[in-house]
């Protein structure tokens, strides 16, 4: 071979080569694996991406999540060919060409990119921040000498423009409108919005399900329509599109109530002899008579029991309204036919308590009361099955232990469920299961406003007590500033003793780089240093044994001060607590609020609610205000809902209500209006759905199946 032939390299070197260390400037963009869409596809049968992980992290498993993820503003881009002051601090879109990379090694400093803007010649940085070995990855995105069209907020650092971490465009005219969407590490808008079109565009034809009454957009244009705003008012409540969606939402879980609801009733229930001789002994045997509320409510049930259908009746009232007390007359009608009862609450604490109040009422009259949760175990676990089995136990109280497939009835009649929110439909479903359709009493201490009674538990009958027992004092709640905390600390202090207890609820449980709310654990350490071991701390992150330990020393006296997060807010029933503080009360909403209050004022001595707060906006103030006015729940349940709207704070999750994915932030008034548009759809649908045209029926079908309502076994309700 002459000397100068170019050199060859063997197959072995060609596979020993090692990459590049530049990746390609442009990945493979993503396609789908198919020519249609449908929406309750999971996106990892239909897209093809090296991000899809990262997705449906970020949207959800199902191509429906992931359309359902909107835009929560849109964001116009200023096309400039020079830099002007006007431009700084706004959303630009302009070419340039690259000059030098400035890489900076030393540990928080960012690679600089200088480049100069077309046609100006302006001087313009790209800057980037990201770890070390991946700032090679930067000379390979952005070549020295190319030329490229990029978008970025234009900022200044001393005296050069910047962008920082700018998006890469394949145009002068890509993306001036681009959609903003709620993001994760690894992916931007703009990946995101060609996501939701490639899936929009490749969608299969859905059928309409609505009255064309509505004149609203399809379905799928409705998508399609807010993916692809032109302006933050397009993704308003107030655009067609979106009360679409909402009402599409609210009547798939509307019908699906009232379906439920005929499919429930349509079971042979279990008729009851009321008004029984064991509970008017135990009404004898009470120090007080019923409240006109109590014997209103038990009227109401022993109504539903005689039936031959099962009863489905929800009671809502505020803590100390004797809820509990009704229900155990209820047991009493039920124990005295020869029946059995079950008793199903959210905490061991809570069944304790429940144990101990319901055993001092029925064991005098020869009922046994047993307990079961998850600490009962081995022997005693043993004998709680035996005896419930050969209907030796007539009433059972537990904890999510009950509707174990262990756990066996001999005669279920009736199920009461206290705190019903707290749990899973499936879980009530499964309680209900146990007996041959038994009779179904929820109780809730969360008020729900009136105007969503009827159709967000449209498929419930409701029980509204609103008085309570004589000799309850209204609790005196104040307002103080948060500068007056170190006041208020030392005369709290000085008031505690052995018969007067307090809560300190923090909204956080540690501090936080992020927030300026005082945090549980710093106003312990705080308490301690004055208090000693009369103060304790109890919160979420704490273990179930840790709780209910603290939980317990705090209701027998050994301390007197306990410093709580949420935590505390159902389920705790200490009658010599009578002072409720809530640090940054205005941080907390009115549904809330009102929950934490409940927990003293259980007894006939003044209780008293103290609500710190620091600044106040105008929806704060009306809250505090309102609660300093007023202690009735149902009163404070239609502010909430009429100065806010939102769900968290409008108390939907307290409640039991569903959260919705369409729901309309400070527009509770769109929500109302659709909500009871779709209820009169549903009512109509559902008393008709077997005869109803095929076309409409499978449609309606759709709808169900799209929003995970189709089968009965997961949505019954149960309370």
């Amino acid at each position: 071979m002459p000397p100068f032939a170019p050199k060859t390299q063997s197959s072995s070197a060609t596979k020993a080569r090692k990459p590049s260390v530049y990746p390609k400037p442009e990945w493979i963009s993503d396609h789908l694996k198919g020519p249609e869409v449908t929406l309750n596809a999971s996106l990892h049968s239909v897209v093809f991406s090296r991000l899809i992980s990262l997705y449906t992290r970020l949207l959800g498993e199902s191509v429906f999540d992931a359309l359902c993820h909107l835009p929560k503003q849109i964001l116009t881009r200023k096309h400039i060919t020079q830099i002007h002051p006007n431009d700084y601090q706004t959303q630009v879109i302009l070419q340039i060409r690259v000059v030098q990379h400035i890489s900076s090694f030393r540990l928080g400093q960012p690679t600089r990119i200088h480049c100069r803007v077309l046609p100006s010649e302006d001087p313009l940085d790209l800057v980037f921040f990201m770890k070390s070995k991946k700032r090679n990855f930067m000379s390979g995105s952005y070549p020295e000498g190319r030329i490229f069209w990029i978008s970025g907020k234009l900022e200044r650092f001393l005296d050069t423009y910047q962008i920082n971490h700018p998006t890469k465009l394949r145009g002068p005219s890509e993306e001036q409108i681009e959609p903003v969407y709620p993001l994760a590490a690894g992916i931007t808008s703009l990946k995101l919005s060609r996501l939701i079109n490639l899936l929009l565009n490749n969608l299969t034809a859905m059928p309409e399900w609505h009255d064309p009454k509505y004149t609203y957009p399809s379905f799928c244009e409705s998508f399609r329509l807010l993916h692809n705003a032109k302006s933050d008012k397009e993704l308003t409540p107030d655009s067609k599109a979106f009360q679409r969606l909402l009402h599409d939402e609210l009547l798939a879980h509307q019908l699906a109530l009232h379906l439920a609801r005929q499919d429930l009733l349509s079971n042979e229930g279990i008729p009851l002899k009321t008004n029984s001789f064991l509970a008017e002994k135990i009404v004898k045997s009470l120090p007080f008579s019923l409240t006109p509320g109590q014997e209103k409510a038990l009227h109401e049930i022993r109504h539903d029991m005689e039936k031959g259908r099962p009863m489905l009746r929800l009671i809502q009232g505020d803590v100390g309204c004797g809820k509990t007390l009704v229900a155990s007359l209820a047991l009493a009608d039920t124990v005295d036919n020869g029946y059995q009862g079950a008793f199903l609450v959210p905490t061991d604490l809570l069944a304790q308590q429940h144990a101990i109040t319901l055993t001092e009422l029925f064991e005098p009259h020869g009922i046994n009361v047993g307990l079961l949760t998850g600490k009962v175990t081995g022997k005693k676990r043993k004998v709680i099955l035996e005896g419930l089995a050969k209907g030796e136990i007539h009433i059972l109280i537990g904890t999510h232990a009950v509707i174990q497939e262990t756990v066996t009835f001999k005669n279920l009649a009736l199920a009461v469920i206290d705190e019903q929110h707290r749990f899973g439909v499936d879980q009530r479903s499964k309680l209900v299961q146990k007996g041959g359709a038994p009779h179904l009493l929820s109780m809730t201490a969360t008020p729900i406003p009136r105007t969503l009674q009827m159709t967000l538990l449209g498929d419930l009958d409701i029980t509204t007590i609103t008085d309570k027992p004589p000799g309850r004092q209204t609790i005196h709640t104040s307002m103080h500033n948060l500068s007056k905390i170190n006041d208020i600390m030392q005369k709290l202090k000085d008031t505690l003793s052995l018969t007067n207890k307090a809560y300190w609820v923090c909204p956080l449980i540690e501090e936080s780089a992020t927030s300026d709310l005082t945090a549980a654990k710093e106003r312990y350490e705080s308490f301690k240093k004055i208090m000693g071991d009369r103060v304790a701390i109890v919160h979420g992150k704490m273990r179930p044994q840790e709780k209910e330990d603290v939980m317990m020393a705090f209701k027998n006296g050994d301390v007197q001060l306990l410093i709580a997060t949420t935590v505390i807010e159902v389920g705790v029933d200490v009658r010599t607590a009578n002072i409720m503080v809530i640090e940054h009360a205005e941080r907390f909403g009115l549904a809330q609020l009102h929950q934490l209050r409940g927990r003293v004022g259980r007894s006939s001595a003044q209780a008293h609610c103290l609500l710190l707060y620091e600044k106040l906006t105008e929806i704060a103030k009306r809250r505090l205000h309102a609660m300093r006015e007023s202690n009735d729940g149902f009163y404070l349940s239609e502010v909430d809902l009429e100065v806010r709207g939102g769900g968290d704070v409008l108390g939907l999750k307290q409640s039991g209500l569903p959260s919705f994915r369409f729901y309309p932030e400070e527009r509770a008034d769109i929500f109302a209006n659709i909500l009871r548009l779709a209820d009169q759809d549903a009512r109509h649908y559902a008393a008709q759905f077997e005869n109803l045209p095929l076309e409409k029926r499978e449609a309606l079908e759709l709808l169900l199946s799209i929003y995970k309502k189709d089968s009965p076994e997961r949505f019954k309700r149960s309370g």
